[in-house]
């Protein structure tokens, strides 16, 4: 409550970070300032400027590193704890006690050996990136895209309350979809799905069912090709 000249009592030199500043640059700027001024606001210029709270840096912080831990390192997409945890979720939440039902899309890729011993690791790498980048892409809105192991993917849907032959062309049609997004690269992805009950779904049943019809399908040869076989287990 003492009176004080405003220049005793403005801040200088405040922490000014452009809109675009990721959270994490974000947050190591505010902490690397002095003890005194560390937690003190954010000020973000623009049309109108605003400020970020600690509060507000740490909250999107906590999210942002979440998210991260969430994700496969390599490819963007869910890492498979997190797909399992995602079907275990929405099997209680979305779909028990509906008519609805759960697809797991199950895709494996083919001749990943070939290519990281013809063209490198950097080269296998690069490949899945693209395969995860077209799987995102392709999948309808509301899918989540996961890796469930080193060259296979999974894309779990929620279907809405049909009768069993609909959930059946339902899962064809998005088998065939996501793998022909995938054609013309340098290797080749083959499909198979699973499809709960309806008002009822077991993560580890549908896991299952997709891996077992991932490791009984047909293998191809390396190299382009959009002639894919593939399986259903629906």
């Amino acid at each position: 409550m003492t009176r004080r000249e405003v220049g005793h009592a403005a801040d200088w030199s405040p922490l000014v970070l452009d809109a675009g500043t990721s959270v994490v640059d974000a947050a190591r700027a505010a902490m690397a300032r002095d003890a005194a001024v560390r937690h003190d606001d954010v000020l973000v210029p623009g049309p109108s400027w605003s400020a970020a709270s600690t509060a507000d840096l740490v909250q999107a912080l906590t999210g942002a590193l979440t998210d991260r831990a969430a994700r496969d390192p390599l490819t963007g997409v869910l890492s498979r704890a997190h797909l399992v945890a995602t079907v275990e979720a929405w099997a209680a939440d979305a779909v028990a006690g509906t008519r609805r039902r759960l697809l797991l899309v199950g895709l494996d890729v083919d001749g990943m050996g070939d290519l990281n011993a013809s063209a490198g690791f950097g080269a296998g790498d690069e490949a899945l990136r693209t395969i995860a980048s077209r799987l995102r892409g392709a999948a309808p809105a509301g899918c989540v895209v996961g890796r469930l192991d080193g060259d296979a993917f999974g894309v779990l849907v929620l279907l809405p309350a049909v009768y069993d032959d609909r959930a059946a062309e339902l899962a064809v049609t998005l088998r065939e979809r996501l793998v022909g997004a995938c054609a013309g690269g340098p290797v080749t992805v083959r499909g198979t799905t699973s499809t709960s009950l309806a008002g009822w779904a077991d993560a580890n049943l549908l896991l299952l069912e997709v891996e077992r019809g991932l490791r009984s399908a047909p293998r191809t040869p390396s190299g382009p090709s959009s002639d894919l076989p593939t399986r259903d287990r629906a």
